[in-house]
């Protein structure tokens, strides 16, 4: 008898991905960049020391960090069939199911390097707290997130007469998703940490402008980043 033909195998896709997340920590790290220069000028803290600064750095860092996981989660749950699926017929509860994976995929880098800076800390104190802290916000704007992505810019946006004006409405709501998901929250986190409704409030009006710029500031240099990379 014939031996049947041994499967074809696939190229690997493992150089192209190593790009592609490549790409995508540079925007993050340079949105990352945007957002904490404006929280300098908005606490009054803008100086060349200040961004200089560790904390400065380890932020843009993160940020960039942050994007990967966001996408490495994305993409590893799709590759299962259910996910697959869910993430075609209901984007907001895939979102929402990517929150957990991408945070704490985040925190096992971005905790030892903020606890690097902490006297007598070790690199994973205070790990498990800080996944669980912040995880309801990320999966309510993660959920929010892609369902605006995948139903309502690919509508809304071609009919917005320019590029300026594409990316402006693009922007502003998506710093009022990100910066409105602190008040969606808030009664996971008053269980969690006693956090009180004005100060959810007062984080949703800091952060409009912040999550906005940020987001402005990634989709125009994301694509760049990966030209250059290619």
């Amino acid at each position: 008898m014939k031996k049947s033909p041994a499967p074809e195998k696939k190229p690997c896709q493992c150089p192209s991905q190593l790009k592609t997340y490549a790409a995508t920590f540079c925007g993050g790290f340079t949105s990352g960049v945007a957002g904490e220069i404006l929280v300098l000028v908005q606490d009054g803290k803008l100086s060349v020391g200040s961004l200089a600064s560790p904390a400065f750095s380890d932020a843009c860092v993160i940020s960039g960090i942050q994007q990967v996981c966001k996408d490495y989660s994305k993409n590893t749950m799709k590759q299962t069939a259910t996910f697959a699926k869910l993430s075609k017929e209901n984007p907001l509860v895939f979102g929402a199911c990517t929150g957990f994976p991408m945070w704490a995929l985040t925190r096992v880098f971005a905790t030892p390097i903020q606890n690097s800076r902490k006297k007598d800390a070790k690199p994973y104190d205070n790990f498990v707290s800080s996944i669980f802290n912040d995880v309801g916000y990320h999966t309510c704007k993660n959920g929010i997130d892609e369902y605006f992505n995948q139903r309502v810019f690919p509508k809304l946006l071609p009919q917005l007469p320019n590029f300026p004006a594409q990316k402006a409405v693009e922007a502003a709501i998506a710093g009022a998703i990100g910066a409105g998901c602190y008040v969606i929250a808030w009664p996971y986190k008053t269980a969690l940490t006693g956090q009180t409704f004005g100060q959810a409030v007062q984080l949703m009006n800091k952060n409009f402008p912040k999550v906005a710029l940020k987001k402005l500031t990634y989709t125009l240099v994301r694509p760049e980043y990966g030209k250059l990379l290619k």
